[in-house]
């Protein structure tokens, strides 16, 4: 006898949407995406298995979200002056300013300070961050002209990896250092159980690294 295999409950627009970051708080999941203004964020309080559209603060490109300090905090590669939004709940979003109108495609919580990584532009617009829960924020120097792509926060430090064979790192946010990796084109990076992981969308047999925290 077959059996059938059946598949939990899911939004269809979540299936055919570009959803590019997701993120978990408050017992809400929140996901971004790129191309369904105004449905531009969906939300999930049963574990994912089924989702909720939410309107956007504005119409950009959303490319990264994330939760910290009882607010969550999604970044743009896109907008005039508002490729940032903020949310307590996930359901009604603000608009911020953007320190710049750069690329931006990460970012993450840590040591009270929001971090956001671009790619493109210069070394003076490619790293921004906010002390007040994403209200305001101020351009930082990175170590190297790069595309940046992921940013993460573990162990007291700050890590982004580019998409080359670059990685720089700040105890601050503020201050970066140049680090240097396998030569592959790495598109994010996380944290967890002591430590740094990588991934990268080139290589051959080797899109992981690894870094004690």
């Amino acid at each position: 006898m077959m059996m059938k295999l059946t598949s939990p409950p899911l939004n269809i627009l979540f299936l055919t949407t570009h959803r590019y970051g997701v993120a978990y708080g408050n017992g809400l999941f929140v996901a971004v995406t790129v191309d369904s203004f105004p449905s531009d964020v969906q939300t999930s309080s049963d574990g994912g298995l089924t989702w909720v559209r939410r309107i956007s603060a504005a119409e950009n490109f959303w490319r990264s979200v994330t939760w910290g300090n009882n607010i969550f905090v999604a970044v743009a590669s896109s907008g005039s002056g508002n490729r940032v939004q903020t949310s307590s709940n996930g359901v009604q979003w603000t608009s911020r300013a953007s320190a710049a109108d750069s690329s931006w495609q990460s970012v993450t919580y840590g040591n009270n300070l929001f971090v956001a990584v671009a790619e493109g532009g210069t070394i003076f617009n490619q790293i921004m961050t906010s002390s007040d829960n994403g209200a305001t924020w101020a351009l930082r120097t990175s170590a190297i002209n790069l595309a940046w792509r992921g940013v993460t926060f573990g162990n007291g430090v700050f890590v982004a990896v580019a998409c080359t064979n670059r990685v720089q790192s700040s105890r601050d946010g503020i201050t970066w250092t140049s680090r240097t990796s396998a030569s592959n084109n790495w598109v994010a990076v996380i944290y967890g159980n002591g430590n740094f992981v990588s991934v990268a969308q080139s290589g051959s047999g080797n899109r992981v690294m690894t870094a004690p925290g």
